[in-house]
């Protein structure tokens, strides 16, 4: 388990409990600091499959996939 945002969740509650920010500003938060983590954590299966097959994974800008660059070669735009 990942203790990166325990201090984060830490300062939120004392937050919340000192009503510094309210319920709605919590959650916000927290589930903005689990989006990372959880979205690692739902696509960790498809990264291993990519990376089993010597595929990289997709590009954002919807490039197609194809194996991954070797050490030394250029990266294709």
């Amino acid at each position: 388990m990942d203790s990166r945002p325990a201090m984060e969740i830490t300062l939120g509650v004392l937050a919340l409990e000192n009503s510094i920010i309210d319920t709605r500003m919590f959650m916000a938060l927290f589930t903005s600091m689990l989006c990372g983590p959880a979205m690692d954590w739902l696509l960790r299966e498809e990264r291993e499959r990519l990376e089993a097959t010597g595929k990289s994974a997709p590009q954002p800008d919807g490039a197609p996939v194809g194996p991954s660059p070797r050490e030394g070669e250029p990266l294709r735009p």
